[in-house]
């Protein structure tokens, strides 16, 4: 299979991909992206993470699982400006730890708190000194509708780049469909009118007919270099006067020939003349 054949049944492929995804008949990556961002906290007296969403306001509780490097760390909040909050952590061994943040006064498991969009919520370490942090995992659980993860965005993140790729390989795929419609028919207009020239070529005999038949089906419509062609119609190598005569031959004969079909399209335009 050639390469631009393996390029339109990959790009053929991506197409159908990308369409089912687009009209929602089957759905790749899951919905939901609440818009879940985070990074260390900068400029604060002690270690923690910054997590912000722009998904706009948002009433959920956040379940997140972080690492700390050392000791047993305590959290909290100091900074927000919003609902009354409760932080909840739990040691889950080998340096990491779960930290529910949910409404007070109530127990956080689904009691939501409403997250304003653009309102940053920062997770500090309390005590001193702080306790540098990372975050391993986070779950938001957002009122009536699906929670959103950590895992899913990592699949929408990827499925974007994989999009992105799959379009250029749609786009590819419609710009090699419309050069190969061009190509043929560039080639019913010039090698089919040529195969016709040189099956209507008659020699002085059967066998130089039959011959300059072969010569020129070789060099004009298979591209074979005149020397081999030459060979291949038994005229000899060492035997350049004959040689040089075939050559001769065959090519007076194909430029008559052209020269009546030039003839008889002149006559066919003329019927168009007023």
């Amino acid at each position: 299979m050639g390469m631009r054949r393996i390029l339109l049944v990959v790009s053929a492929v991506a197409t159908v991909v990308l369409g089912l995804e687009k009209v929602g008949a089957y759905q790749i990556v899951p919905g939901g992206d609440l818009h879940l961002q985070s990074q260390p906290l900068a400029g604060a007296a002690r270690p923690g993470l910054s997590l912000r969403n722009d998904a706009g306001n948002l009433t959920c509780w956040i379940r997140l699982v972080v690492r700390a490097d050392r000791g047993q760390p305590t959290f909290g909040v100091p900074s927000w400006s919003g609902d009354p909050l409760t932080i909840v952590p739990r040691a889950l061994g080998a340096n990491l730890h779960e930290v529910k943040i949910s409404k007070q006064p109530n127990p956080p498991d689904g009691v939501p708190f409403l997250w304003r969009a653009g309102l940053p919520l920062d997770l500090e370490t309390l005590g001193s000194p702080g306790v540098p942090i990372t975050l391993e995992d986070w779950v938001v659980f957002p009122n009536n509708q699906p929670s959103d993860t950590r895992a899913k965005a990592q699949r929408r993140w990827w499925w974007t780049r994989i999009s992105w790729g799959l379009l250029v390989l749609s786009l590819i795929g419609t710009v090699l469909t419309a050069l190969k419609e061009k190509e043929e028919r560039e080639t019913v207009t010039t090698l089919t009118l040529v195969r016709t020239i040189i099956i209507s070529i008659e020699g002085q005999s059967q066998e130089e007919t039959k011959k300059v038949r072969v010569f020129l089906t070789k060099v004009l419509l298979q591209d074979t270099p005149i020397a081999e062609a030459l060979t291949s119609v038994g005229v000899p190598e060492n035997d350049k006067v004959t040689r040089f005569r075939f050559l001769a031959r065959a090519t007076s004969l194909f430029l008559e020939r052209i020269r009546v079909v030039e003839v008889e399209l002149d006559r066919y335009a003329a019927h168009l003349s007023p």
